[in-house]
């Protein structure tokens, strides 16, 4: 079954290749598949299509091949699947990171959750944003009962460099901040520590 999937999907890829081939295009890329939470499992052309004849596209589709614009799409250096860098909703969230040695995607940093965790300790300007991912299962402890908010409304000014500077305050320097939920004025956050016993709002 693997293979049969594996030769379906060398096909589709084959066609999308001479499809831009023939239209003598070379700013088209062909992703492989696509690790973006919600969106399907498939290959990929990431383009302008402002400046590409919509012929192609419509062949391209018809090959079973999903049109998206190369200005809000990125490819994982590790499986070559394509993840969204731009939101496309008020609720969307990174599913990915980028690092010295690239851009990976949520699914491959959940082969090594460990190190994208650690990778983030003591940061006040970075933050898990991948769903799915629960520090308490690496040994973090949550420091705050509510949530932190940031936004537009009375109230919510809290400050992750803030938070922070209290932590290492206390002593506390393996923390790293969460994003829990994002809408369109304002975003919860929480932080959390390694092998820390206490609360600190």
């Amino acid at each position: 079954m693997r293979i049969k999937a594996e030769r379906s999907l060398h096909r589709v890829i084959i066609r999308a290749m001479r499809i831009i081939e023939a239209a003598r295009l070379v700013n088209i890329q062909i992703v492989k598949g696509c690790a973006e939470p919600g969106y399907e499992d498939t290959v990929m052309a990431l383009g302008n299509w402002n400046d590409t004849p919509k012929r192609v596209s419509d062949l391209l589709e018809r090959a079973g091949v999903e049109c998206e614009w190369e200005d809000e799409w990125s490819v994982c250096d590790d499986c070559c699947k394509a993840v969204r860098t731009e939101p496309d909703s008020y609720g969307w969230r990174r599913y990915y990171a980028i690092d010295d040695d690239g851009i990976h995607c949520g699914d491959c940093i959940k082969d090594d959750v460990e190190g994208y965790l650690e990778s983030l300790e003591g940061r006040d300007d970075k933050a898990v944003t991948i769903n799915g991912i629960n520090p308490a299962e690496h040994g973090y402890h949550k420091m705050n009962k509510d949530a932190y908010e940031c936004g537009l409304r009375k109230g919510q000014h809290d400050d992750p460099k803030a938070i922070a500077r209290r932590l290492r305050a206390n002593g506390v320097r393996r923390f790293i901040f969460t994003i829990d939920n994002v809408d369109q004025f304002d975003m919860q956050f929480s932080v959390w520590a390694k092998n820390a016993e206490e609360d600190i709002t």
